[in-house]
């Protein structure tokens, strides 16, 4: 059959979120592991430093990767996975926009 929009196969909802910050890497990376930024009730299970940090969030799974682009420049993406329905796709995506825009605001 056809799946919805942001719909995988296994019938499981996702979303993300990227934006390009200007600032290095590191600098990024070490904003945003700190937390501060985002609603609370992230639990991490893994990191890369540099690369990305998962974990735990709302009962799915919550992904950020940092990309470097250029010396001054580093896109964030955030991957909220395993959301209940399309519904929830749109308050996700919502929240991550403002969410990453806060963490912009902290840094530029």
């Amino acid at each position: 059959g056809i799946r919805a929009m942001n719909q995988k196969c296994d019938g499981e909802f996702s979303v993300s979120v990227s934006k390009v910050i200007p600032v290095a890497l590191p600098r990024l990376f070490k904003a945003a592991t700190a937390g501060g930024w985002f609603p609370k009730g992230f639990v991490e299970t893994s990191r890369t430093d540099g690369k990305y940090w998962r974990g735990k969030w709302k009962g799915g799974q919550l992904s950020f990767y940092f990309y470097a682009n250029g010396a001054d420049k580093t896109q964030i993406t955030v991957d909220s996975g395993k959301l209940a329905d399309e519904a929830v796709v749109e308050k996700e995506r919502a929240l991550w926009k403002k969410a990453v825009a806060t963490l912009e605001a902290q840094l530029v």
